[in-house]
């Protein structure tokens, strides 16, 4: 029974900050004429914070128009709703981004959207596996036979979850059970007992992650094997990283996995100025941003310049980091 309402009472907690986090950037459409709308993630993971705190510094200094973080399942859905225009602007894997422009992963046998751009490049994240703290799991080989908990449909952690099952030669019934559910489900879940470890892809330090870490002693498990080379080889967008040590209380040494980094993304229609106008008050206001979430504390000019993306720049965006000398002229 007490577990019971201990998860209610979690829910209602992030319910409760849902309503808190959303004012400060939520001003009345009616207002100042309209709004856009930028695509996050669930409340515990980094995209909301990222997207709310954008919100904040676009609203602060631009009083026309309103800008709105609203949540969502993840990459691919935010990636889809960009592309139907529902969203203006997307927070999402650079993994999954590739995927839509070579209409590959979960966007097979649809049209490669040529229209997606790229405004800028936002934290790393570390694909993570948290262990029950009754379990003896201690690396990717004591998965199978186990009962896993994946992240929910229309995520980018679902879909690297499922390419590393492929490099591992694994598959659903490989273990006891593989269930997908939202962050916070995954988490009450595993406190509960009722999985053995859980598998998502997110920037650090989580609060989902710190919650059940601090809650039931979930503990955080390496990431390694022939698998993930095998996967990081074959990416220029997969790479090796590291949970630094002490990012959670009872963590003191570094866990070593793997990620990917997120990026804000937006259609080429996406009118210039606006473009503009967000980046802007993203650089104007760096030292900002970063304060306002620990994930982003790392953010730095250099790695937040997309170099390497699969879809191109939005012209806006090239437009402004070539005035600013942040990229080479044009020839």
């Amino acid at each position: 029974m007490f577990r019971s309402l201990e998860r209610w009472w979690r829910r209602a907690l992030f319910a409760a900050l849902a309503v808190w986090l959303l004012q400060p950037s939520a001003v009345s459409a009616d207002t100042f004429g309209g709004q856009f709308l930028i695509g996050t993630g669930g409340f515990g993971g980094v995209y909301y914070p990222l997207g709310n705190a954008i919100c904040r510094l676009y609203n602060r200094d631009y009083d026309d128009e309103n800008c709105l973080a609203v949540l969502s399942q993840g990459s691919v859905a935010n990636i889809r709703a960009v592309i139907a225009n529902v969203q203006d602007f997307a927070i999402v894997q650079s993994d999954i981004e590739r995927d839509a422009v070579h209409g590959e992963g979960p966007f097979a046998g649809a049209p490669a959207d040529a229209d997606l751009r790229v405004l800028f490049v936002a934290h790393a994240e570390a694909f993570t596996v948290l262990a029950g703290p009754d379990t003896s799991i201690r690396g990717l080989d004591d998965l199978p036979g186990r009962r896993i908990a994946a992240a929910s449909e229309g995520s980018g952690s679902l879909v690297t979850t499922r390419e590393l099952m492929h490099a591992a030669g694994w598959d659903d019934q490989t273990f006891a059970a593989f269930v997908t559910l939202s962050p916070e489900d995954q988490m009450a879940a595993l406190c509960d007992g009722g999985v053995d470890a859980t598998v998502l892809q997110v920037g650090h330090p989580n609060g989902y992650v710190q919650n059940a870490m601090l809650h039931c002693g979930a503990r955080l498990t390496p990431v390694t094997g022939a698998a993930v080379d095998a996967l990081t080889g074959d990416s220029r967008f997969l790479r090796p990283v590291f949970i630094p040590g002490g990012t959670y209380a009872g963590q003191a040494e570094a866990t070593e996995t793997f990620g990917v980094l997120a990026e804000v993304v937006a259609k080429a229609d996406q009118p210039d100025e606006r473009v503009s106008r967000l980046l802007s008050a993203v650089f104007d206001n760096l030292e900002t941003l970063k304060r306002l979430h620990p994930a982003l504390a790392g953010l730095n000019r250099e790695m937040m310049v997309p170099r390497a993306s699969t879809a191109p720049l939005h012209p806006a965006a090239e437009a402004f980091y070539r005035e600013r000398g942040w990229l080479p002229e044009a020839p």
